[in-house]
């Protein structure tokens, strides 16, 4: 079973009948069940931990792949998202939007200074985020 990119907006996200949203505990683990390789399990389980963390906005749903050398498993990663993701959607609230805030990289240290031709690329990014939404939404109509 393959699994399909959800681009739905969050706000129909939980009502979605969209097979690549595991609503419940049963039918996240009928699906992993079918798939039949570590590598498909891994795919699907990183989507649905990312669907919530990057989608909804929902911190609590964050797990690393790896921590210190040591990569985890489709299981391990699969029991954190029935354990611990599924449940956060009778305590935390599905947005009416998409957010526009995703999440950075940690700063690093670097050497000199950002050049002038740098800062004015930040700068010009999203000056009108109303403009970039309806952009956005036109252009997810249109497929």
């Amino acid at each position: 079973m393959q699994c399909k990119r959800n681009t739905l907006l969050p706000s129909t996200f939980m009502n979605s009948t969209i097979p690549s949203v595991w609503k419940t505990i049963e039918e996240a683990s009928d699906i992993y069940a079918e798939l039949p390789t570590e590598v498909q399990q891994m795919k699907a389980v990183k989507e649905q931990i990312l669907l919530r963390y990057l989608g909804l906005v929902w911190k609590e749903a964050h797990h690393s792949w790896s921590s210190e050398g040591t990569t985890f498993t489709s299981k391990y990663l699969f029991n954190h998202f029935v354990e611990k993701v599924i449940p956060l959607v009778n305590e935390r609230e599905v947005p009416a939007e998409p957010s526009l805030t995703l999440p950075a990289p940690p700063k690093l240290p670097h050497l000199g200074e950002k050049s002038v031709i740098s800062d004015s690329l930040n700068i010009g990014q999203f000056k009108n985020v109303e403009e970039f939404k309806t952009t956005a939404y036109a252009m997810r109509d249109d497929h």
